[in-house]
């Protein structure tokens, strides 16, 4: 998407930021469960005859291991405590000094650990939220939610994404997986490469997202074991799914070659039109974020000469050879105004024959693609926050299955690599009670 919200006035100083605790490494005068429990019973041990002192010690360890086992059960445990565990997690700028924000603030993911038998397997979820598309446009990002991971700003935070969700009839492949919610706040899509700030007014932007892409890598590598993945769905919504489109292959090198990894991008499949393509170049430019080192080789050989055509997935995903599902409607809502003029995007035949483009595009690149899938919808949607029930979401018209269900079946080899919703525009029972963001 090209439009953000407005900024939010004059910049914070950036706070003390650290990596977040939990009860298993306690802050300095916290005690653990099992240590609590231990000095309750020895005061306890003063009130009880000595004869009974053996009883009492083994009272202490039964409830003590009652404890512990209960707090492992509260990370490892049903879908209704897992869904309350998001861990926040700064990176450390001592340790990653160039994994900034545009404000300079550390880069940030969210995490929530998955059930005991699906540790090995990650979904990596990337966060949305337009670009910026020069200077003074990324210092005004700067200044707010999309630009910086101050905590003020995180109580805007929604987790509520599809393919985050803890239903296994919604979700089937990917519930009890870890989880990892990717916070955007470089404004290039993860992808900027230039080491010094860049002074515009009275501010200084970064232009980093690359080093935030790769200490992602790292940091769930040497914490979460992501470098003993056995499975990685990489996901995404909106600029989200657009770096999960042009970035994919370069991700797929960032994790073991033995680790089966996959692209699931939402809502990110947009075609090339100069009025929107050309916004690009700024990303592309080496005075702008210089983001060019995670395109695809072939890609920008191809196009020397425009090479923010690279940014545009319509074109980047005829070079991917990693495995992805996209899941897409035609009549994207956020493709829509950012593509068509006002007044053609509120003409139906208009909107029909646009999403009749997408439709041809998408399809072809399928067809010629054995290792890709896709399930295009009609809905008037940007994304689907909110995880819509399991009779809310689009269904396609073969099979009636909905998209986590179908990219499940062909993850699995169990469906075939072409989901359709097909109706005209506007279609009010394709996706009802949905959100657009």
């Amino acid at each position: 998407a090209i439009f953000r919200e407005p900024a939010a006035g004059a910049k914070a100083p950036a706070p003390p930021f650290r990596t977040v605790q939990t009860w298993r490494l306690e802050p300095s005068g916290v005690r653990p469960p099992s240590r609590r429990m231990a000095d309750n019973m020895t005061a306890i041990s003063g009130l009880v005859p000595p004869l009974l002192h053996p009883f009492l010690v083994l009272l202490a360890f039964v409830a003590m291991c009652k404890t512990i086992l209960g707090g492992v059960n509260m990370l490892e445990g049903g879908d209704e405590q897992r869904a309350l565990t998001w861990e926040p997690r700064y990176f450390d700028l001592k340790r990653y000094p160039d994994a900034q924000c545009l404000d300079g603030s550390p880069g940030l993911y969210y995490f929530r650990r998955g059930a005991r038998e699906a540790r090995s397997k990650f979904v990596v979820f990337f966060e949305g939220g337009a670009f910026c598309h020069n200077d003074e446009d990324c210092a005004m990002r700067a200044s707010d939610y999309l630009g910086s991971t101050d905590p003020r700003y995180e109580q805007r935070i929604n987790f509520a994404r599809p393919s985050l969700g803890t239903s296994r009839e919604e979700n089937p492949l990917m519930a009890d997986w870890n989880h990892v919610f990717v916070r955007y706040c470089d404004g290039a899509y993860w992808s900027g490469e230039r080491r010094d700030a860049v002074q515009v007014g009275d501010q200084q932007v970064y232009y980093k997202g690359k080093f935030i892409l790769e200490a992602l890598f790292d940091h769930l590598a040497s914490t979460e074991g992501l470098d003993a993945a056995t499975d990685v769905v990489i996901s995404g919504c909106s600029a989200g799914a657009i770096h999960v489109f042009v970035h994919l292959d370069a991700m797929r090198q960032l994790l073991p070659t033995v680790t089966r990894v996959t692209g699931f991008p939402d809502s990110g499949f947009y075609l090339d039109i100069p009025m929107f393509t050309n916004l690009k170049r700024f990303a592309v430019a080496e005075e702008g974020h210089n983001a060019t080192a995670l395109l695809n080789r072939g890609c920008l050989a191809e196009h020397a000469g425009d090479p923010e055509k690279c940014l545009i997935s319509s074109i980047a995903w005829r070079y991917v050879t990693t495995p992805l599902f996209a899941w897409q409607s035609r009549y994207d809502s956020d493709n829509l105004a950012c593509q068509l003029d006002r007044e053609t995007a509120t003409r139906g035949e208009c909107v029909n024959h646009y999403g009749a483009g997408v439709a041809q595009e998408a399809i072809a690149l399928v067809e010629s693609s054995p290792h890709m899938g896709i399930f295009l919808d009609s809905c008037s949607r940007h994304c689907q926050i909110g995880c819509p029930t399991i009779g809310n979401a689009p269904r396609d018209d073969s099979q009636s299955v909905q998209p986590l269900q179908a990219f499940a079946a062909w993850y699995e080899n169990k469906g075939p690599r072409f989901y359709e919703q097909e109706a005209a525009f506007p279609c009010h029972d394709c996706c009802p009670m949905t959100t657009i963001a």
